[in-house]
């Protein structure tokens, strides 16, 4: 767990605000509610060969004009704050992706 408070540079069971705030940074995109992002902590017990996985939260964020600014959609709804014009990119089929913790 300390790692991962460390790379999201905040608390992350559960995930606080300023995580998930820079998780929206690590994902640099718009995602919306529907394709929502779940991050999870995966670690492995070396005594029994073990992965265990515990979820921390959902993520979900807009891509506003402007500097490429990312806000953190913090209940995952379907309306971006009135100062945010979202940048509409290119759709692509939603991809797991890792953040990888060393």
């Amino acid at each position: 767990m300390n790692m991962a408070k460390e790379a999201f540079q905040a608390s992350v069971s559960p995930m606080s605000k300023i995580a998930l705030q820079n998780a929206c940074e690590y994902f640099r995109t718009t995602i919306f509610p529907r394709e929502r992002r779940r991050i999870y902590l995966v670690y492995k017990v070396d005594n029994c060969n073990k992965r265990v996985y515990k979820k921390l939260g959902d993520v979900c964020c807009w891509k506003c004009v402007g500097k490429g600014r990312h806000v953190l959609n913090p209940d995952c709804n379907g309306t971006p704050p009135e100062d945010c014009d979202v940048i509409q990119e290119q759709r692509r089929r939603a991809r797991p992706e890792k953040l990888l913790i060393d």
